[in-house]
């Protein structure tokens, strides 16, 4: 998926993440062990227009657990 947006709010334990295949938003939680790794892809992705391997906590969850880098 491509990421479109990143909305950090200071009084959240999250960030939102918005995507242009969904409307869907979805949140990684500020508590995963990768969220800064995670942030950094989704701004490098936002910047350079490029979709990212997006993997969730579960199936129809809106959490998310893992975003890589996308293998062309």
């Amino acid at each position: 998926m491509t990421p479109a947006h990143i909305r950090e709010a200071r009084d959240t334990d999250y960030v939102e993440v918005a995507f242009l295949e969904s409307a869907r938003i979805y949140r990684l939680f500020k508590r995963n062990p990768m969220h800064h790794q995670i942030v950094k892809v989704l701004r490098d992705a936002i910047t350079k227009k490029r979709a990212v391997q997006v993997r969730c906590t579960a199936f129809e969850s809106d959490a998310l657990a893992e975003v890589r880098d996308r293998k062309l």
